[in-house]
C-alpha cells in the first residue's frame, strides 16, 4: 500500500500550524519505513522542517507549474492505482481508483474570514472533504464544526485524532537560563505570544494583559509585525517588546520555561498546540474559554471565561498562589504528557495505510 502525500502546506508556511502537525506525522512515517512518496513543488521551499523532512531521504516526485496556481488546482502527478493519497491543504485527485483521505484542522475560515479569501478557501475544503472516503478531525470540537457545515459529511468514515507535544518541550530547572535570542529580556519579567495575530486570536487582549502587569512581551511568529500592531504596541509597551521568527522548537521551549506565562485568549481553536507546548515546559497559561481549549486544556477551571482583565487577574492568581501552584503546574505537565505524536502517528498509519 502507498500513500502519496501532497505537500504544498509546506510552500505556503514557513513554520508551526499545519506543517508542524505534518512534520511529526511524516518524520514518523519515513522512519517506520512505511511506503510513503512525497509529492514537491518545483520551487524552492523555505519551511523550517523541510530540510530536516528532507535529510531522511524519502521518495518523491515533482509536479509541474506554480505554488501559486498548484495550490488551488487537482493534484496532477501520476499515481499508482489503488494508493491512499492525503494533502496536507485541500488538494483532490480525480483518478477514482485512488482513495482519499482529508485531515481538517479548523473552521476559522468560515467563522472570521471574509470575502474572497473566505469563498476561495471554503469552497477547496468542502471539496476535498466531499471527495474524500475518509475524513480526520484534531478535535471533537473541529468534528462537531465539520458535521454543523457538512450535514452530509456524516455518511463518511470519520475520526478523531488528537494533536501530539513534541519532545523538544520539558522543564528546565535553571533559574538562570540565558536565551542569547531574547538579549535584555533575560533580566526581565515578560509573557510570551506564540502563533497568528489574526484578529480572533485577540493579540489586543494579551498585549491589555501585558499591559495590566507591566510585563515585557515576547511574540513569536505569525509573520511579519503590520503597522497597526507595531502603534498599538509602542503605546501601551513603550519598547518593552520583542518579535522573532524562525526560532527551532529547542529556542521556544526555553522561552516557555523563562515566561512568566504563555498568553492565549484566542476566541476559536481548532486544537491549540502552543497549549500543550507550555504545559510541558511548567509555564502557566492563560486562555480563554471555548471551542477546542476546553478539550486540549485539562483543568478548565484554568480557562477565562471571557476576555477580560478581572478574568485574567483571577486565572493569573490561580497559577501564583504558593500553596497550589505546584499541584497546578503538575497538572498541566501531566495532562500535557498524554498528548504524544507517538499515539498520533499510530492512529494515523492504521487509517492512512489501510487498504
Amino acid at each position: 500500500m502507498k500513500l502519496y502525500i501532497d505537500m504544498i502546506a509546506f510552500y505556503l508556511q514557513k513554520a508551526g500550524g499545519i506543517t508542524n502537525v505534518w512534520k511529526e506525522i511524516i518524520i514518523r512515517m519515513l522512519q517506520d519505513r512505511q511506503s510513503v512518496i512525497l509529492i514537491l513543488q518545483e520551487e524552492e521551499c523555505e519551511n523550517i522542517y523541510f530540510e530536516q523532512l528532507m535529510t531522511l531521504k524519502p521518495d518523491v516526485v515533482f509536479e509541474k507549474g506554480t505554488v501559486k496556481r498548484n495550490r488551488y488546482r487537482n493534484v496532477s502527478v501520476s499515481m499508482e492505482d489503488g494508493s491512499n493519497f492525503v494533502s496536507t491543504y485541500y488538494r483532490v485527485v480525480l483518478n477514482k481508483k485512488i482513495k482519499q483521505i482529508t485531515l481538517v484542522h479548523d473552521f476559522t475560515y468560515e467563522y472570521y474570514v471574509k470575502g474572497l479569501r473566505k469563498w476561495v478557501h471554503s469552497w477547496q475544503k468542502r471539496r476535498s472533504v466531499k471527495f474524500a472516503g475518509t475524513i480526520i478531525c484534531v478535535s471533537n470540537n473541529t468534528m462537531s464544526d465539520l458535521l454543523g457545515f457538512y450535514p452530509w459529511a456524516q455518511n463518511k468514515n470519520r475520526y478523531v485524532i488528537y494533536n501530539g507535544v513534541s519532545d523538544a518541550y520539558h522543564y528546565i530547572d535553571n533559574k538562570n537560563l540565558n536565551i542569547s535570542e531574547i538579549k535584555d529580556f533575560n533580566n526581565k519579567n515578560f509573557f510570551v505570544f506564540v502563533g497568528s495575530r489574526a484578529l480572533y486570536k485577540r493579540f489586543d487582549f494579551a498585549i491589555d494583559i501585558t499591559e495590566y502587569y507591566t510585563c515585557g512581551l515576547i511574540v513569536i511568529g505569525g509573520g511579519d509585525i503590520s503597522d497597526n500592531e507595531e502603534i498599538l504596541l509602542k503605546k501601551k509597551l513603550g519598547n518593552n517588546w520583542l518579535h522573532l521568527t524562525g526560532i527551532s522548537d529547542a529556542i521556544l521551549n526555553k522561552i516557555y520555561n523563562k515566561a512568566a506565562a504563555l498568553l492565549y485568549p484566542s476566541e476559536y481553536e481548532g486544537f491549540g498546540i502552543p497549549v500543550i507546548e507550555a504545559q510541558k515546559a511548567r509555564c502557566p497559561v492563560i486562555a480563554r474559554k471555548g471551542s477546542s481549549l476546553d478539550e486540549v486544556i485539562g483543568n478548565q477551571k484554568l480557562l477565562m471565561k471571557n476576555n477580560s482583565i478581572e478574568e485574567a487577574e483571577r486565572v493569573v492568581n490561580m497559577y501564583f498562589d504558593q500553596n497550589n501552584q505546584k499541584d497546578i503546574l503538575d497538572q498541566g505537565e501531566n495532562n500535557a504528557c498524554c498528548f504524544t505524536w507517538n499515539n498520533a502517528y499510530n492512529k494515523y498509519k492504521n487509517i492512512l495505510f489501510e487498504m
